[in-house]
């Protein structure tokens, strides 16, 4: 999917809780001069062991994508939910990671 350039023009979408990131390859000489986002990423402290990684899936390759993917918890070629329509979700589960601690530890350092 990378070398045909698939993921340069659709995002993968990462959703777990209220997380929802999309990611996207740059390929060929963009990747000279692709952009990083290093923002934190909102909802990420919160993010659970029931994520789904939703794949573009291209006319070409969809037969065989959704093949390949058809046994996977994580993976699917279905769309994605739309980050507005989930805008006030909280999810159930304890953080992952217990923000006070790392607050404490930028405090020391």
């Amino acid at each position: 999917m990378i070398a045909a350039g698939h993921l340069e023009a659709a995002p993968m979408v990462l959703v777990s809780g209220s997380l929802h990131v999309s990611i996207t390859v740059a390929t060929g000489a963009a990747v000279s001069s692709a952009e990083e986002n290093l923002n934190p990423v909102p909802g990420g402290a919160s993010a659970t062991t029931d994520w789904m990684l939703y794949l573009p899936n291209p006319v070409s390759f969809s037969t065989p994508l959704a093949s390949a993917v058809s046994q996977s918890s994580h993976l699917s070629v279905a769309t994605p939910p739309d980050d507005s329509d989930r805008s006030g979700e909280v999810s159930s589960k304890k953080s992952m990671v217990d923000l006070s601690a790392l607050e404490g530890l930028r405090a020391s350092s």
